[in-house]
Parts: C-alpha cells; structure tokens; sequence
C-alpha cells in the first residue's frame, strides 16, 4: 500500500473479482471516473413473474410546479396535537393533511390548476380549483375524496372511498372542464 495508512485506502467491488483498493493519491482520477460512470449505468429493470411488464415501463407523470409549495402549506397547516373542538375549522388534523398530501401527489397532474386550499367547519380540507372551460372543488377526508364539477353550466358530483379508483374517477371529472366536444373531422380532400 506504501506509505498511505489503511484509513486513506479506498476499496470498491470489482465486476467478477472482488474487491479492490487504491490509495486516493495515486489514483482519484480513476476512482472519480469510475464512481461517475457507475451512478450513471444502472442494471436495467428486467421483467420477471414478480415485477409485470406494466411496472417495468410505466412512465412517470410530470409534477406540476405548484405541488411542493401546496404541499408546505398544508403541512403547516397541521396542528400539533389534539384539536380543541373551537379549531376544527382553523386548522388541520394529522390524518386529513396526510390524505390531502396523498391525493395531491397522487392526482396532481391531472388537476387543472393550482388550487386554492382551505379548512371546511368539519375539519376537513378543500382545494378549489380553476379550469378553461368551469371549475372543481375537491373536498378531502381521511377516507374519502368528494369531487364537485361545473363545466359550462352543468354541474356533477363524485364521491370516492378508495385509492384505486381515484385517478379514473379525477380524469373524468376533469375532462370536460379542460375540452370541448367536436363533431367529425371532414378529409375528403
């Protein structure tokens, strides 16, 4: 090892023969390169029994902006503790911020804007939300998830229990606020 102690020894697994040191001195160029190379080629995702196709390939929604500053708010809009029964509507409990949080980072690139979030008198949260063609608001408990839609004068109203189901239920809520129907396109040219 030469005049290098043990604690400035470096070791790192060599593909098939181990494992290997170097002394940082001598040889940090190549342990930078070699470290920077591994970070960027990961083994790929193999489709096995355990993991199906769907959840080798599925592609990841993009997050709009919004989420993480929404996202503090109602984190800081969580009481700590106990809810005196004056401060349902002033602040959040635990168990409805968490389901919020969820339904945001879960749904939030299918809303149509950044919504406007406050406290209902039940404790619960509502997020108001603004679209092209109406509005939505979203009404968020720890076990459920209310949807209210008006598009274009013509309301509708959902009612989610589950997980599952919520981003189908979303997308079709949300659908009409954001397109127009249109007739058949003539190509006859």
């Amino acid at each position: 090892m030469g005049a290098a102690s043990v604690a400035s020894t470096i070791s790192f697994r060599r593909w098939g023969t181990g494992t290997a040191s170097c002394e940082p001195s001598a040889d940090a160029a190549l342990l930078e390169r070699f470290m920077r190379l591994r970070s960027r080629f990961r083994a790929p995702a193999t489709v096995t029994s355990q993991r199906p196709e769907a959840a080798v390939y599925r592609p990841l929604p993009i997050m709009p902006r919004w989420l993480e500053a929404t996202q503090a708010i109602i984190r800081n809009s969580t009481a700590m503790g106990s809810i005196e029964p004056a401060d349902v509507g002033r602040w959040l409990s635990e168990d409805v911020a968490n389901a919020a949080t969820d339904f945001l980072k879960d749904c939030a690139d299918l809303l149509p804007s950044e919504p406007h979030i406050y406290s209902s008198r039940d404790g619960n949260l509502v997020a108001d939300f603004v679209a092209p063609r109406g509005s939505l608001t979203a009404i968020v408990a720890p076990k459920f998830v209310l949807l209210f839609a008006v598009a274009d004068g013509t309301s509708s109203s959902q009612r989610i229990l589950t997980r599952n189901g919520l981003r189908e239920a979303l997308e079709s809520t949300v659908r009409p606020l954001l397109t127009k129907h249109h007739g058949g396109l003539d190509a006859s040219r």
